[in-house]
């Protein structure tokens, strides 16, 4: 349960590992309201998530821009319109027209 990895496609997995990420989106934010602290720069610092699985990362690339703006809020949140992957939306909308 430690990564979403492709792999997991298809099984009861792979919907697990979403559950799990809100879940821990949820618990962060409430760690947060109560004072609970953490390294400034676990992203990018030395040792930090980016170092450990992306070799090639380029903080010039991001700097200024993560959370900037928050996609939730600009361009917002939208509702699923069918119950597939994203790559199947647009045949899902093409056949909408027939």
């Amino acid at each position: 349960m430690s990564a979403g990895i492709d792999v997991q496609l298809g099984t009861m997995t792979k919907p697990l590992h979403a559950g799990r990420a809100s879940e821990n989106g949820v618990v962060a934010a409430r760690l947060a309201s109560i004072g609970f602290e953490a390294n400034a720069e676990a992203l990018e610092g030395h040792k930090g998530f980016f170092q450990a699985y992306g070799p090639t990362f380029d903080a010039k690339r991001i700097r200024g821009r993560l959370g900037n703006p928050f996609s939730i809020l600009d361009p917002g949140s939208s509702i699923k319109p069918y119950p597939c992957g994203v790559v199947g939306q647009v045949v899902m909308d093409s056949m909408r027209i027939f």
